[in-house]
């Protein structure tokens, strides 16, 4: 089950990535971006999300990310 620790972990990763981006462009840490959106948003996004206002907050801050990542 994804809890609130589980959403704001990933909302701090991509808060990292996309401040990352703003300094240094978006191919310079690419790889690692896919990674994550891969893996840790991935899991979560197919896990047990414990609440819908939690789903939401899943849902924004990653959805920027693989857009500027695309």
């Amino acid at each position: 089950m994804i809890g609130s620790a589980d959403v704001e972990a990933i909302r701090e990763m991509t808060a990292f990535f996309s401040r990352r981006d703003q300094r240094r462009g978006d191919a310079d840490g690419r790889p690692a971006v896919v990674a994550h959106l891969r893996s840790s948003v991935a899991d979560a996004l197919n896990a047990t999300i414990a609440s819908e206002h939690l789903r939401r907050e899943l849902f924004c801050g990653p959805r920027r990310l693989a857009a500027s990542a695309g």
